[in-house]
């Protein structure tokens, strides 16, 4: 009988294994929201939305979550606000001045199926391979990066309680020019997925939180590296999203949160664009231009409006900036002190896109509305597959042991 019962489960899980391994794996992944505009329109999804979320689109459209259906875990959204864009220096380093950037993980057990084989590993998962490649691409361009591998696990709501403290530890000891705490999301893999020239890239979610009191100075720089992908890598942000948390936001002025891909992306495809987002982040940091970067409008909502001082205008006169204004007190006092940054709204109204851009934009949205629900169609099928697989060997199984039972009568 025992024999019987092992040789059961190889044969189940052969079979299991002939089935798509993403789907099979990430079964227990929460559902993700999908949330469309007033129209109806495709706009985004993501695991946690509550009402009173921003989206802002890569075009800088900025969208109000205004309803949540729990049951079918839909949503819609209000367009609010188009940011408009304005002149703005870069924080511009001598050559010889030391330039520090910090990263750390506040999700340490975030892993991608393909490539980590789980999606998520207690202890040290694949999240910090992504974080060592997007260091080694900026330590390439000259930057003295520090990556904090402290643990925070278990992956819980006090988990940046814990990853406060590493944050403030980087903070303090190097003051750096910027800090990121790297993630991967737990959406579908459609959503991350867009095709350049011909080949797959994945994307990368730019998180802010609202409960914090830094969250404007924080968009600004979200913003303003959103402007610089779009000049010299358009593909790279799909969004930037203001959720409900603090994300140990509140520590320091240019502190963001990325989302490198989902689950379900393929690692390689995620260690790609380390590249790009290095490049972005360089740019935006230490480029010598002046370009265009969008500013925040008078009102909407989440207290748009409020401190609308650029970060590139807190630069000393010689444009370098030590980063020891990052405590809470000299965040506070950077805000809202230069009334020539706010914005004017008689054009912000007018700014929308045309008819024929509107429609290629739906479209576009279409389609991805089409291929998550080919995912979902295809995960569920993967699923029914599986218990079908098992429920048909139990069965087989217990014939062959009454069989046995019998020849022993």
């Amino acid at each position: 009988m025992k024999k019987l019962i092992i040789i059961t489960m190889i044969l189940a899980f052969t079979l299991i294994s002939c089935v798509n391994p993403t789907s099979v794996l990430a079964m227990e992944v929460e559902q993700s929201y999908v949330i469309y505009d007033t129209e109806g329109n495709y706009l985004f999804e993501r695991i946690d939305v509550v009402v009173g979320d921003e989206y802002i689109d890569k075009e800088f459209n900025s969208y109000e979550v205004i309803s949540i259906d729990e049951k079918s875990h839909t949503g819609v959204a209000k367009f609010v606000k188009k940011y408009t864009p304005k002149k703005s220096l870069k924080i511009i380093k001598p050559v010889n001045e030391i330039k520090t950037i910090g990263l750390y993980m506040s999700h340490n057990d975030e892993s991608y199926v393909s490539g980590d084989g789980y999606d998520s590993i207690y202890g040290a998962g694949g999240i910090h391979d992504i974080a060592k490649q997007i260091k080694s691409h900026l330590e390439e361009q000259n930057v003295n990066v520090t990556l904090d591998e402290t643990l925070h696990i278990p992956h819980d709501t006090n988990a940046y309680v814990r990853s406060s403290v590493t944050a403030t530890k980087i903070i303090n000891n190097i003051s750096p020019d910027a800090i990121f705490d790297i993630h991967r999301d737990g959406t579908s893999r459609g959503f991350y997925i867009t095709e350049v020239d011909g080949k797959e890239r994945c994307m990368v979610r730019i998180v802010i939180g609202k409960s914090n009191p830094n969250m404007s100075v924080n968009r600004e720089f979200a913003l303003n590296l959103m402007n610089t992908a779009n000049e010299i890598c358009p593909w790279l942000f799909v969004d930037l999203y203001v959720g409900q948390g603090h994300y140990n936001q509140a520590l320091h002025n240019r502190a963001v949160l990325f989302e490198m891909g989902s689950h379900l992306v393929e690692k390689d495809l995620v260690m790609e664009t380390t590249q790009n987002l290095a490049d972005v982040i360089y740019r935006t940091l230490y480029g010598d231009e002046t370009i265009e970067t969008p500013t925040l409008p008078e009102d909407g909502i989440g207290g748009l409006g409020d401190a609308n001082q650029n970060i590139g205008d807190t630069n000393t006169s010689d444009g370098v900036q030590q980063g020891g204004d990052n405590t809470g007190s000299g965040i506070t006092n950077d805000v809202g002190e230069d009334d020539d940054n706010s914005v004017n709204d008689n054009n912000i109204g007018n700014n929308t896109t045309n008819d024929n851009s509107e429609d290629s934009t739906s479209d576009s949205k279409n389609e991805q509305d089409e291929d998550k629900k080919d995912d979902n169609q295809n995960d569920g099928l993967n699923v029914i597959i599986v218990i079908s697989v098992i429920g048909v060997l139990a069965i087989v199984a217990y014939f062959i042991w009454r069989a046995s039972k019998i020849r022993e009568i």
